[in-house]
């Protein structure tokens, strides 16, 4: 079937969590990846934590065939960066089902990558849940007051018990 479909690339999503069961059902798990790749001769991406690179390297061969490229945390020190940002944000701003436009960028771009850590799964989860409220409350668009109320904990602080709000 991938052939079929001329896949070009399976990439293969947080993969730490198909990585959780024990370490046979691991190695069967990416044996059938291998075996995927192999047969529709295309490149396999793992996409996951640092707990996935962990588990495939566990393996020499799984660690040859699949090199760890870590993504760094996104950054506001340079224009470059703040660019880079800013289209990360408009981005999800386009893909958000709000009826007004939020401008996230212009508006709270600075508190999103405080809030977030510069982590891209963070951002994601805050504006899901930010947009949630935000059409909950009929406002249809994400403001400083939506984004405020919707208890975002820091992933930091989560590690430290800073609190218990989602994200």
């Amino acid at each position: 079937m991938l052939e079929r479909l001329e896949v070009k690339t399976l990439l293969v999503d947080e993969i730490h969590h198909a990585l959780a069961g024990s370490s046979v059902k691991q190695r069967y798990f990416l044996n059938a990846i291998k075996y995927l790749g192999n047969e529709a001769r295309i490149p396999v991406v793992l996409a996951g934590t640092e707990a996935a690179v962990n588990a495939i390297h566990n393996d020499e061969q799984f660690a040859n065939r699949f090199p760890p490229a870590l993504l760094p945390r996104w950054t506001d020190r340079t224009s470059a960066d703040r660019e880079e940002w800013g289209r990360l944000v408009t981005s999800f701003e386009r893909r958000l089902p709000l009826r007004r436009p939020s401008r996230l960028y212009e508006v709270l771009s600075g508190t999103l990558l405080e809030w977030s850590e510069g982590k891209i799964g963070e951002l994601t989860t805050l504006l899901s849940s930010v947009a949630v409220e935000a059409i909950r409350s009929g406002e249809e668009r994400i403001s400083p007051e939506t984004l405020k109320s919707v208890g975002w904990v820091r992933p930091s602080e989560r590690r430290q018990g800073g609190g218990d709000a989602a994200g």
